[in-house]
This record gives C-alpha cells, sequence and structure tokens, in this order.
C-alpha cells in the first residue's frame, strides 16, 4: 500500500491512472503486429500478456534498481531491445508521454485554461 502524504502527491499519483488505456493500446500494437506476421491472436496475446506479466515482476527483484536503470539493463548494447528504446527516443515518445501528464495534471489540479 502507498501512504500519501499530501494533496499535491495525491494529484501526481493521480495522473499516472491516466495511462491505463495507453499501455493496453501499446499491447495492442504490438498484438496486432504479431498477428500480420502469422501469429495465431489468442497465441500472440498469451504471450504478450505472459511477456509483461513478467517484465511487472522486475522492480521488486532489483528494488535498488530506478526504471531508468532497469530500461537500461533490458537495452543490450547493440540489441534488439537497445534498438526499439533509441527509435522510440529519437521519435520523442517518452516526450510526447510527459507533455501528456503534465495536461492531466493541469486538469486534475484545475489549472486548465
Amino acid at each position: 500500500m502507498i501512504e500519501v502524504e499530501n494533496p499535491a502527491e495525491f494529484n501526481a499519483l493521480s495522473v499516472v491512472t491516466a495511462t491505463y488505456a495507453s499501455y493496453f493500446r501499446y499491447l495492442d500494437t504490438i498484438n496486432s503486429w504479431l498477428k500480420k506476421n502469422g501469429v495465431e491472436e489468442g497465441k500472440g496475446r498469451d504471450y504478450i500478456a505472459s511477456l509483461f506479466k513478467a517484465l511487472g515482476s522486475a522492480p521488486d527483484m532489483s528494488p535498488d534498481a530506478d526504471f531508468m536503470h532497469l530500461a537500461q539493463d533490458y537495452a543490450t548494447r547493440g540489441g534488439i531491445n537497445e534498438q526499439v528504446l533509441r527509435e522510440l527516443t529519437a521519435r520523442n515518445v517518452f516526450e510526447a508521454l510527459t507533455e501528456s501528464l503534465d495536461g492531466v495534471h493541469r486538469r486534475i489540479v484545475g489549472d486548465t485554461p
């Protein structure tokens, strides 16, 4: 359980709940790619769910590692994870996510024009 210290912290933590739909869209994009490349729908869905369930336990397995450290650990130098991370970073995907979170934060705290 996470204890909230103050209203500002509660608001900031509430913002991240706005990422649920995007997370599933991310998984759907991967699943659609698998289908396009000959993997049956159910098999792809089960595979993706299994992979991301295992990834969800990575922070517990390395409690002293922050998320950036985990990203670096999983991005083997010259490997396929590094490639996708580099390409998404070059396309400013993570900056766009930050901007979206900022917008949701403004909405939650009532700071929208």
